[in-house]
């Protein structure tokens, strides 16, 4: 296991996060599907960090 920068990874997810957020916002009736979809894929990555 190399080790990891823990600044960039928590970086780039919250501007992935606030981009997403503002996705959602926008689209009302698509919301309960991005939001399950942005759940997944944050769970990947999360998990992903953490193996």
């Amino acid at each position: 296991m190399l080790p990891q920068n823990s600044g960039t990874p928590k970086l780039s997810l919250s501007l992935l996060y606030s981009k997403a957020y503002k996705i959602i916002k926008k689209s009302a009736e698509m919301n309960v599907l991005i939001r399950l979809c942005f759940i997944l894929v944050i769970g990947f990555f999360g998990a992903k960090n953490y193996l």
